[in-house]
């Protein structure tokens, strides 16, 4: 193909590439760039070179706030981001405001891209599409279980809003009774050690676990749980499938059942 020659088509990228979630950023950074190699390599957009812009939102509402109207002072096209739910709750807002198009290539939390139109999009099913077919696969694997125990992550909104609303909801719906209640067991921002959390776990008597921490979590969790020996079945959300989950967790957490936002 013809080398692009018209005027370059300016993309932010506002992801995470510090911070808490920064791993998963750098992969996505990754995962840009080739695409955009790909693009221009084949002509480009009728003619036009992609030209990406890199903004780190640190896995931080307030930071996303500030990179979305820099990328759009800045005269991008459009901006690809940000990741996380509680992100894109204040940035797409911004994104409205300003009259740029922004698409998340993530965020699984329901209802916040159709509460943004008409400059905002999702890129990801969200929980509400995915979760049936979890936990049908669950049932499949493990037909006798019956009581679940869900440990919550309160820092992210989504995982707020799955493991206190959509994930029990959706498991009482499936004839599940839950030994916590609809609240879970909470885990607090900066926490490292979760023996607390999974010896309260240890004592309800569950047979199975629902799991809406973020994958910098999950390993650890999942550590502290063999460690304690508890060996229960595990049905998480989207926010834990990523390769990070298994370099943290190990053999803990083997088995572990969750959807995917994307394929």
């Amino acid at each position: 193909a013809d080398k692009p020659s018209g005027k370059p088509i300016k993309l932010a990228m506002l992801y995470a590439y510090s911070g808490q979630v920064g791993d998963s950023g750098k992969k996505w950074e990754i995962l840009s760039r080739m695409a955009a190699a790909e693009i221009n390599a084949a002509g480009g957009v009728n003619g036009s070179p992609l030209d990406l812009v890199f903004y780190d939102s640190q896995g931080d509402p307030q930071q996303a706030v500030v990179q979305t109207r820099k990328a759009a002072a800045d005269n991008n096209f459009a901006i690809l981001g940000a990741m996380l739910s509680n992100e894109c709750q204040v940035a797409f807002p911004v994104a409205n405001q300003l009259q740029v198009p922004m698409i998340a290539p993530g965020s699984a939390l329901p209802g916040l891209g159709a509460q943004n139109r008409p400059w905002a999009f999702r890129l990801a099913a969200t929980d509400e599409k995915t979760i049936q077919a979890t936990i049908d696969a669950f049932k499949k694997l493990f037909p006798n279980a019956k009581k679940f125990a869900i440990i919550v992550y309160v820092k992210y909104a989504w995982s707020r809003g799955f493991g206190t609303g959509l994930l029990p909801s959706k498991l009482k719906e499936n004839g599940y009774e839950l030994v916590t209640g609809e609240g879970g067991i909470s885990i607090q921002s900066g926490q490292t050690d979760y023996a607390a959390q999974i010896t309260k776990l240890k004592g309800l008597k569950a047979d199975a676990i629902g799991v809406a921490v973020m994958y910098t979590e999950a390993g650890p969790v999942g550590k502290e749980m063999k460690r304690q020996g508890i060996n229960l079945p595990v049905i998480g959300g989207t926010s834990i499938m990523l390769p990070s989950l298994i370099q943290t967790g190990g053999d803990a957490v083997e088995g572990w059942i969750a959807s995917q936002a994307f394929w």
